[in-house]
């Protein structure tokens, strides 16, 4: 992995533009202007960041935050005056007090770092270039505002790709100080494939929980090597419009890429000669790939393409069960024990596989993720694990998948991603944080890993 600084040179200009000065705003205009700007170029604030734009709006110049390796949250701020500075910790010391039980130690306090660039600069500047680069297959794969580092941080795959950036970065004005690219193999994201293996049946008065097996009797359309039945994890079950839903991820359905739901049924149990019962229902709603990003021309010289764009990795199964399938227990995830420690802390602090099914964690509320926090996956293949967030609400590019399924490549804006193990059979799996009365505060369902874990937003 290499880490460059992009310097540009030449003349940067934008011939009739309504965009905002490019270089470092004066920290009393940052947050209007960019926040205007953005709004200008149909991008809404994204709920993950709302606060973010709060606390600027309070502190000008405010650049984000993130928690460290010893609990600390840490702040940035343009300009670090005392006033600003006391106003800040005021403003972020229930923050911390709240998460100190999700990071690696809980003895934290609040710090205030100079940054050089607000959060509505980053967060613009991420849309702009989240607009221009992703979904052309050009090798770009992340696109972040990073709260740890204040700044935008772009992984691409090769060098060509990020000429590609710079490039762009020039036609849109955007600093070259403002963007560190990052060029790598590790910056691959992967759907997680559906298990095949035996499952038990649910026997707990509860009944089905998030955490728990579902199956389909197809091979997935992205996976060539996928055969059915296939086991993918419940998320969680809501209520939706009077009725019951079960939520779980859109490729564990049997297309993918289709514009609305496939009818793909779910069942509960995997018998003998992979026969499947207990039926809960079919799919009954999946997001489109063109209900999120904006059609683009390259550089104006074609006509307007549309995007295979979406901002999750969700389905939801309208419950209608037959006679042999189990109840379902709204607002539960599955309990689960520890047995097997692995000794690889780096990428995962523990290692469940064995449940308690008549004591589920109830969910809580849904709180946004930071980065640095400690959170949970609990999925039918790799149990109970845990690790550190290490980027939030980031844009991605799957263009490794555009050949296997024929279209693409798919672009997942706001996506989070951490330090948790997962493998076949997780897709779906609740991500959570513990509550301090011993609950799970929902955030989000684990889809893709080699980030190693990636999942997207509850909610």
């Amino acid at each position: 992995m290499k880490r460059r600084w992009l310097a540009l040179i030449g003349l940067i200009w934008l011939a009739g533009c309504d965009l905002p000065d490019a270089m470092p705003l004066n920290p009393h205009e940052s947050s209007a202007k960019f926040a205007a700007a953005t709004a200008s170029k149909g991008h809404k604030i994204r709920g993950e960041e709302a606060g973010f734009f709060r606390v600027d709006k309070e502190v000008p110049g405010f650049g984000g935050y993130y928690f460290d390796e010893d609990g600390n949250l840490v702040a940035y701020a343009k300009e670090l005056k005392k006033e600003k500075e006391d106003k800040l910790k005021q403003m972020l010391d229930p923050v911390l007090n709240t998460n100190k039980g999700r990071l690696k130690k809980s003895t934290g306090i609040v710090k205030v770092k100079r940054g050089d660039f607000s959060f509505p600069e980053l967060a613009h500047w991420r849309d702009q270039l989240s607009d221009a680069l992703l979904g052309r297959g050009m090798g770009v794969r992340l696109i972040d505002a990073s709260e740890s580092q204040n700044r935008v941080v772009v992984e691409v795959a090769s060098a060509a790709a990020g000429q590609y950036v710079a490039a762009q970065m020039a036609q849109l004005s955007i600093p070259d100080s403002a963007v560190i690219v990052l060029e790598g193999d590790y910056a691959v994201f992967v759907p997680e494939s559906p298990g095949t293996d035996f499952q038990y049946a649910v026997q707990d008065t509860i009944g089905l929980v998030g955490g728990d097996a579902i199956w389909d009797p197809y091979g997935q359309q992205w996976d060539p090597n996928s055969k059915g039945p296939t086991r993918c994890t419940l998320g969680f079950v809501a209520h939706q419009d009077g009725k019951t839903v079960l939520v779980t991820d859109s490729h564990c359905s049997k297309d993918w890429n289709s514009s609305g739901a496939d009818g793909t049924p779910f069942y509960t149990y995997y018998g003998v000669g992979g026969q499947l019962y207990g039926k809960l229902g079919v799919e009954t709603a999946d997001r489109s790939f063109h209900d999120y990003c904006p059609a683009f021309s390259l550089w104006g010289l074609l006509p307007s393409l549309a995007r295979w764009c979406r901002n999750a990795d969700a389905a939801l199964i309208t419950y209608a069960p037959d006679a042999s399938a189990p109840p379902v227990g709204y607002g539960y995830i599955r309990r689960f024990l520890r047995t097997n420690p692995d000794a690889d802390a780096y990428r995962y602090s523990n290692y469940y596989l064995e449940t308690d099914r008549n004591n589920p964690l109830r969910i809580g509320a849904r709180n946004v993720t930071r980065e640095g926090e400690v959170l949970s996956k609990s999925g039918q293949t790799t149990g109970w694990t845990q690790g550190t967030i290490t980027k939030t609400c980031v844009d991605m590019e799957l263009a490794s998948y555009s050949a296997e399924i024929g279209i693409g490549p798919f672009v997942y804006s706001c996506q989070h991603g951490g330090y948790y193990q997962s493998s076949a059979g997780d897709s779906g799996a609740p991500v959570w944080a513990a509550t301090t009365d011993g609950g799970a505060d929902l955030r989000g369902i684990h889809w893709g890993y080699r980030y190693p874990g990636l999942f997207t937003t509850a909610g």
